[in-house]
């Protein structure tokens, strides 16, 4: 899972990178988000970013879905545990994000009418 965030003309927004098995033409699953802490505090505040979702099955294709931050819902972030006493990072706490508890399904997105992507490491 990596974690980035998106800034252009100044729209703000979270993507977040999951591998799996088979691209499908929908996604409701989990994903790992980042530092719960961090994520509480911008709910308390009113604040969502969208959140763009990128699938990478085994031949490094992939699908790009987004859920704007009007369709988030607080229910959608869920705390993890903490780490554990001997964890390099105890103490640490993370958080899921529960795709199916969104006000909306999250929306494929497409370009030049292509919704499956190659993704190429340089």
């Amino acid at each position: 899972m990596r974690r980035h965030h998106l800034r252009l003309f100044g729209f703000l927004a979270q993507v977040k990178s999951k591998h799996v098995q088979k691209l499908s033409d929908s996604f409701d699953g989990t994903i790992p988000g980042a530092a719960w802490k961090p994520q509480e505090e911008r709910m308390n505040a009113g604040i969502y970013f969208s959140l763009y979702i990128v699938l990478v099955d085994p031949d490094n294709n992939a699908r790009i879905f987004f859920i704007p931050q009007e369709l988030q819902t607080r229910e959608m972030f869920q705390p993890r545990e903490p780490l554990g006493p001997n964890a390099k990072r105890a103490g640490w706490q993370g958080f899921n994000i529960v795709c199916s508890k969104a006000l909306g399904a999250p929306i494929p997105l497409c370009l030049n009418g292509e919704n499956v992507f190659r993704l190429e490491y340089k």
